[in-house]
């Protein structure tokens, strides 16, 4: 087990059968809990279950029992989160006890609602056997996301419906208000708004804060937020409604969920990998979908308002291994790196004030009609991913093999960081601003790494690249 064909080593995936959205992200009694949407019987989407797994460094994970399971052929357990109840205001634990509490989409007989669950141990959870947040006649009412809002000393939520968010209040979890709505007349509506997260972070460098707002809107396949603050019950946006932000410029990157109950001062976000428009077609068994790297997520103030930037968590660094190193490397055409696996971390600091190349970065799991090309376009100043000869395309008709973004030099560099991973694919800029993740599925025998320069010569001022090792074979080493 997790020594198949595709099969990522060091990114999160299910023992066996389909996975789609992270679930009930939380940190309890010293550990990372992480659900999941899953069908354990098939690699295909039915009969919704709560997966779970856990992690005490958000790296390696222990699959543990399924948390909730469908009643009967008709009842699923969709998207939702998970709190901590702290002041026990929702009744479910002894006096002087804590506990998590679950919300989440049950679906009855086709119906969309809203119902939680509690566990004491982290371990055993029990659904309340009453519906919390009716359905008012709504085809898509579903995914809250609930933290507590201090300032009002109540919780909040954050549902999507159709095509807006409604935020909803409550003091015991099991008594809901509509507050307000937002989003009609605001960002991308391409299709269906789902899996919503809301968070309140500090702007870095200030004393200010913002709530984020992140949403995702199913027809585009993309991961959209937005940032704000309330004005009395109404959520309001920075930015003009026309303003369509986005956590990755791929579209592979969705219904991501952050961390609640942390234990320091991060904003943890995991996301699925995958897109709506791929669903129930790409070529793995006996799982199906994969999970982002657990990102940091933090708020900057820039030239063109408050945005969101992410890294990879710093405990990924443990995985690394002794790396291979280039400096000051001038290349006129192409250069081989060698044969590396496509299981590694890259830093790659390029020189754009030091090169007179249109274009240039790394092709990777070079081979016979084979390659994935991380590229910088020096005259747009564009970052780009081209897929298209990147090994096993059969499931891929409805997915562009181009992916772009505009990245500016900062002191005439771009440095980036490319975490390969058997078939997942993450860029990040180092600064943060930027990121692209796409699903590839090279194979692996096929593992050259070189760097290209196109129409004059390329500086690539820095290259390490770490082999990273598996966190499952680690786990089973441990045990």
């Amino acid at each position: 087990m997790y020594d198949e064909v595709y099969r990522p080593q060091f990114h999160f995936s299910p023992p066996q059968g389909w996975m789609n959205d992270p679930n009930g992200l939380i940190w309890y009694l010293g550990e990372y809990h992480l659900f999941y949407q899953h069908n354990p019987h098939d690699i295909h989407w039915d009969s919704m279950h709560w997966g779970h797994a856990v992690s005490t460094d958000l790296i390696h994970w222990e699959n543990l029992p399924i948390a909730y399971t469908p009643e009967g052929p008709e009842d699923d357990y969709f998207t939702g989160s998970a709190i901590l109840d702290d002041q026990n205001h929702s009744g479910f634990f002894d006096a002087g006890e804590s506990g998590i509490v679950t919300i989440f989409t049950h679906r009855d007989a086709g119906v969309q609602q809203q119902s939680i669950g509690y566990s004491k141990d982290g371990r055993t959870f029990y659904r309340y056997p009453h519906c919390v947040l009716p359905n008012p006649g709504q085809e898509d009412f579903r995914d809250p996301k609930v933290v507590w809002w201090e300032e009002r000393k109540r919780y909040l939520m954050a549902l999507t419906v159709f095509d807006h968010v409604e935020f909803y209040t409550s003091k015991d979890l099991k008594k809901w208000t509509l507050m307000s709505k937002f989003g009609q007349f605001a960002g991308i509506h391409q299709g269906v708004w789902e899996c919503s997260d809301i968070s309140e972070l500090p702007v870095r460098g200030t004393d200010e804060k913002r709530w984020v707002l992140i949403v995702g809107d199913q027809g585009a396949s993309k991961t959209q937020y937005f940032v704000g603050h309330f004005e009395g019950k109404q959520f309001v946006s920075d930015d003009a409604p026309e303003t369509h932000l986005t956590l990755d410029s791929g579209v592979d990157c969705y219904a991501g969920q952050t961390y609640s109950n942390m234990p320091d001062d991060r904003c943890v976000f995991i996301s699925w990998l995958n897109s709506t428009h791929l669903f129930n077609c790409t070529p793995t068994s006996p799982w199906r979908s994969v999970y982002s790297v657990p990102r940091e997520l933090w708020l900057e103030r820039t030239e063109n308002g408050v945005r969101l930037f992410q890294r990879p968590v710093q405990e990924l660094n443990a995985l690394r291994g002794e790396p291979v190193a280039f400096d000051h490397m001038q290349v006129d055409s192409q250069q081989s790196l060698g044969h590396i696996p496509p299981q590694f971390d890259c830093e790659v600091v390029l020189d754009v004030s030091q090169n007179s190349a249109m274009q240039m970065g790394m092709k990777l799991c070079v081979g016979e009609k084979q390659e994935i090309i991380v590229g910088y376009d020096t005259i747009r100043n564009v970052l780009y991913v081209n897929r298209s000869l990147s090994g096993n395309m059969s499931y891929a008709s409805d997915i562009p093999p181009y992916l772009e973004a505009r990245v500016m030099p900062l002191d005439g560099r771009v440095s980036l960081r490319i975490l390969l991973d058997q078939s997942t694919l993450e860029i990040f800029t180092e600064s943060g601003d930027v990121v692209i993740s796409a699903l590839v599925f090279p194979d692996a025998t096929q593992n050259e790494v070189v760097t290209f320069a196109r129409k004059g010569v390329g500086t690539f001022e820095r290259i390490r690249i770490y082999p990273m090792r598996s966190i499952w074979k680690e786990l089973g080493d441990r045990e």
